[in-house]
């Protein structure tokens, strides 16, 4: 059986596994590497217990990036939920509210008892009730019944 130390993985025996493992913990490899350390730990090759302390530490935080990645995505989907609950209640208001006013965009009158919807002649009808309450108003006597009012003051203090 061939030495362990002279097995190899990807291109590297485990010696300098070992010295990827250093530089690592040091900071000092690129993303390329810490993805091959990573393929590394979980094959048979890195099977043992002096590469526990690196598999931890790898898993550990392969674990925290998911989770982070995990609450980011929760909140990015609140905010979605948030904003189509938003302008879900915004569509139905606006249909609720053209519903209603393009319902009541009709001229009707009651003419005499009888219901009229023509809108010429209910416009014509409303002028005419106006122009009779004018001539009414106009052509009653202010001062006979401004005097009405204050006589009947006058006798109540009596």
């Amino acid at each position: 059986m061939e030495n362990r130390d002279n097995m190899k993985f990807e291109g590297r025996t485990v010696n300098e596994w070992r010295k990827v493992i250093g530089r690592y913990f040091d900071a000092q490899t690129t993303d390329e590497e810490e993805s091959a350390l990573k393929r590394f730990l979980v094959s048979p090759e890195a099977a043992g217990r002096e590469f526990d302390e690196a598999r931890a530490v790898l898993g550990f935080t392969t674990v925290g990036r998911r989770l982070c990645h995990a609450r980011r995505r929760t909140a990015l989907r609140r905010r979605i939920a948030g904003y189509s609950a938003a302008a879900s209640v915004a569509l139905v208001i606006a249909f609720s509210g053209w519903a209603v006013y393009s319902g009541r965009n009709q001229c009707v009158a009651y003419i005499n008892g009888v219901k009229c919807t023509d809108e010429d002649v209910v416009m014509a009808e409303m002028r005419r009730s106006m122009r009779e309450m004018g001539a009414t108003a106009s052509s009653a006597d202010i001062g006979a019944t401004l005097g009405d009012m204050f006589e009947t003051m006058d006798e109540f203090k009596e």
